[in-house]
Order: C-alpha cells, then structure tokens, then sequence
C-alpha cells in the first residue's frame, strides 16, 4: 500500500520512536503517580491543610484524582483488575481543567 497524506513522510524508525517515547512518558508518569499516591496517603486531607495550606475541598479532590490515577498504575502493573470497568477520570478533570476527553 503506498503512503499519501500525512503518512507520505512516516517511517519505521519514525513510527518506533514515537510509540517508545509515548510508552516511556506514560511508564514515567506512572511511577510519579505511585510516589505522588504514598505521599498523599501519609498526609492525608488534614496534614495537606495543616502544612501546606490547602483547603479540604481542594485537598479531598487532589487526594481523589490522585488515588484514581493510582488504580490506573495498578491496574497497568497487573497488581489488581478493575472489575466492572470504570471511568477513572472524573476527579482528574476536575484537578486538570477541561480538554481532557
């Protein structure tokens, strides 16, 4: 099949390193979402209050968008399934702003 358009200049080399570069974003973000997740959890709503000056609603939220992002690692690392499947997003919107699909 000869390529046209926007795959007239697409590549293998040009299709890997993206793919791997797309992979290895997400794989990082994973892992800060891990780190991000254990230090959420050892400060909890109030100790984001009291030391960092947050206030509840805002830290709940954080807290939320944070621990669904963490059922995503989970799930990626195979440690649990997420059954029935979910829409992990709603509180990361709402961290994030709109644009998010």
């Amino acid at each position: 099949m000869a390529k046209a358009g926007l795959t007239a200049t697409l590549s293998k080399e040009t299709i890997n390193g993206q793919a791997g570069q797309a992979l290895s974003t997400m794989n990082a973000a994973l892992d800060q979402i891990q780190q991000m997740a254990a230090f959420l959890a050892g400060q909890g709503s109030a100790g984001l209050v009291a030391n960092f000056g947050f206030v509840t609603a805002d830290a709940d939220l954080l807290i939320s968008a944070v621990n669904d992002a963490d059922n995503l690692r989970k799930v990626y690392q195979g440690l649990v399934a997420l059954t029935p499947a979910a829409d992990q997003r709603a509180f990361i919107k709402q961290v994030i702003g709109t644009g998010v699909h």
